[in-house]
């Protein structure tokens, strides 16, 4: 009974494994602004952000309250 135990608990460790490394790949190619969908100056600011060279290095310092105010 013991190794049943053992051997699923081994079985949810790699899969344990395998899900932090999809999360991980997923987090470096999903962009790190997501705009509103209905507010095209936020789309565009999304775009920007999104597509900029250096990305990795950004950090958002501001907060959108409503449609074009930041």
């Amino acid at each position: 009974m013991i190794f049943v135990f053992e051997a699923q608990v081994d079985r949810l460790k790699k899969k344990i494994l395998q899900l932090l490394n999809i999360n991980e790949m997923l987090e470096k190619e999903q962009g790190i602004y997501i705009a509103h969908k209905n507010d095209n100056i936020d789309q565009a600011l999304g775009t920007f952000i999104n597509n900029y060279p250096e990305r990795e290095r950004m950090s958002i310092m501001f907060l959108r309250e409503s449609e074009g105010v930041y």
